[in-house]
């Protein structure tokens, strides 16, 4: 899977996510084009994929899941960054 060319903006927000769990999925995300419940898990160590994409959608980023074979022949999640063209990035909280 080639790894799409992102926008300036959507690379500007996607740089401004400072937290430890949204970070590592967005940086792994840009590197590799998705990441995977199993990356997320056995790499990263974390216990709750899910929550890790949900970290990185409350930062507002969106993106999209899909599914892929995962090591063991099961059919597992997968996270990649939506279309960033069609979508107005902002962040959604606000510690103004």
């Amino acid at each position: 899977m080639p790894k799409p060319k992102y926008p300036q903006s959507f690379l500007k927000l996607c740089r401004s996510v400072t937290a430890k769990r949204p970070r590592t999925v967005i940086d792994h995300i840009l590197q590799h084009g998705f990441v995977t419940t199993e990356d997320l898990k056995t790499k990263y160590g974390y216990n709750h994929p899910p929550r890790a994409a949900r970290d990185v959608r409350e930062h507002g980023i969106a993106l999209e899941t899909f599914r892929v074979k995962g090591s063991d022949g099961r059919t597992i999640g997968a996270y990649r960054s939506a279309n960033p063209d069609k979508n107005k990035f902002r962040r959604l909280l606000s510690f103004d």
